[in-house]
């Protein structure tokens, strides 16, 4: 696995200099472990990649598709019928964190960032920042994009909370509690009035878009039986990934307090 740095917060002191060029299509497969997904992306995405929800250290629930372990590509980009916003507009994303003391069903607040990504950040490239320190317009249209994919990012966070709350997200592993999936038993269990509940806000379409999505887990060698944890056997073949790809996502997961 290639060992990839945090993304780092976009500012002016560190980046004025600096520019960005898009990378090749296969660039953002091979450097990146998953990405978050957003409400109104999941079905499609769903379709293409593996779908897990991530609790990582600090309970903030995330969506993400998975990808393969940082350095080892799974996919191709021309298998993709969809690609998830995060893959389109890599090196740039976001960092994610509530302020100290903020209650824990407050959104996370967004910071833009960049990945480690030598050969897209360069001085030859579209400039970040303009002379007068603010973002240049080539990045400001970026930063209107994740801005409204943040806003997708945060509907998924209050659908997956949904998931939760109705005892839905099932572990992977006894060794991987921070990757869920649906529990397919505890869903079948559902009384009629939950499952209205859940269909009317939309989260028992996320639900079903998580259960089409497993069936991508097979590429990745981690495929649980139904409504189970993972087997003993199945632990082993997943934990290496996972081990790479959860360390990646606590590294996404971790916003930098650097100016801007």
């Amino acid at each position: 696995m290639a060992n990839m740095k945090k993304p780092t917060v976009l500012s002016a002191r560190t980046h004025r200099a600096l520019g960005w060029v898009s990378p090749g299509p296969e660039d953002a497969l091979t450097a990146l472990g998953s990405v978050p997904v957003g409400a109104h992306e999941a079905y499609p995405t769903a379709a293409a990649l593996p779908m897990i929800v991530y609790r990582p250290a600090n309970g903030t629930l995330q969506l993400r598709a998975l990808l393969g372990a940082a350095g080892r590509a799974r996919w191709q980009s021309s298998e993709l019928a969809h690609q998830p916003f995060a893959l389109r507009f890599y090196p740039f994303t976001v960092l994610r964190g509530r302020p100290d003391g903020a209650p824990d069903d407050q959104l996370p607040e967004w910071r833009l960032a960049l990945h480690d990504a030598p050969d897209a950040i360069r001085a030859d490239g579209h400039a970040f920042f303009g002379p007068d320190g603010k973002l240049a317009p080539a990045t400001q249209k970026i930063a209107s994009e994740f801005e409204r994919a943040c806003a997708d990012y945060d509907r998924a966070l209050v659908l997956v909370r949904q998931l939760d709350h109705a005892g839905l997200l099932l572990p992977l592993s006894e060794l991987q509690p921070q990757t869920l999936l649906i529990n397919g038993k505890a869903m079948r269990d559902l009384s009629a009035e939950a499952l209205q509940s859940l269909h009317r806000t939309g989260a028992l379409r996320l639900a079903h878009a998580m259960e089409v999505a497993r069936v991508h887990l097979r590429r990745l060698d981690m495929t649980p039986k139904a409504g189970t944890t993972a087997t003993d056997a199945e632990e082993a073949e997943a934990g290496g990934f996972l081990d790479a790809v959860l360390s990646a996502m606590a590294d996404d997961d971790t916003a930098a307090a650097e100016p801007r």
